[in-house]
């Protein structure tokens, strides 16, 4: 049987458009599923912090009030510190930070010499107890 040029033309031209269709479909449900989750990610911080927010917009009440002859209470008396460091201690140097060691680079080809010889490939002899 030989192939019918018409039929194929026809196809191609089918497929191009089926394949832009595809591409707006999918562009499509990926902005619909956006913005899904955002509404739902919206809702979910809403329903968890809602407590909150009514909270800290509910009225407080009033203080009570106060007497203007009234006298403050004295704040409580802070405790003696225990020792105060001497002139001597300040006078005294600290000892300085040493640098630590600079490491040593070592080139691709000095790694591979000290690392460990690969095992040899083939077969493993095998050991009798």
């Amino acid at each position: 049987m030989s192939s019918n040029p018409f039929l194929s033309q026809w196809l191609s031209a089918a497929n191009a458009a089926s394949g832009s269709w595809r591409g707006f479909w999918t562009a499509e449900m990926a902005r619909q599923q956006t913005a899904l989750v955002t509404e739902w990610q919206r809702q979910a911080l809403q329903f968890w912090t809602g407590a909150w927010a009514k909270a800290a917009l509910a009225p407080t009440p009033s203080p009570a009030p106060v007497a203007e002859h009234a006298v403050p209470a004295a704040p409580p008396a802070l405790p003696a510190p225990a020792a105060l460091p001497t002139a001597e201690a300040a006078a005294e140097p600290k000892p300085l930070r040493t640098a630590k060691r600079p490491v040593q680079l070592r080139t691709a080809v000095e790694r591979r010499k000290a690392a460990k010889p690969a095992p040899k490939r083939g077969r493993t002899p095998v050991t009798r107890h």
